[in-house]
């Protein structure tokens, strides 16, 4: 499958997400999962490189938590406290 935006995929900022599921439901390639880190649950992106930045995870995201950014970037932003 080709990539729709092929250098994008989403930035999960793990300070502000709720660990809702929303995202996880909407992704089609099943690349994010809920995990626990630091005492929370928070969502996590799998296989950066198989993603197709479809946008479909922060379109679906209630709170605005995920944003679409460059492959090269972190893949999720920390809490200023676990860097």
């Amino acid at each position: 499958m080709k990539p729709a935006h092929p250098r994008l995929i989403p930035i999960i900022n793990i300070a502000r997400c709720t660990g809702c599921g929303w995202c996880v439901s909407s992704c089609h390639l099943h690349l994010l999962s809920l995990e626990v880190e630091h005492g929370r649950k928070t969502s996590v992106l799998h296989d950066a490189d198989t993603c197709t930045g479809c946008r479909k995870c922060a379109a679906k995201c209630p709170f605005g938590v995920i944003t679409m950014g460059e492959r090269d970037a972190e893949l999720t932003v920390m809490p200023p406290e676990s860097r």
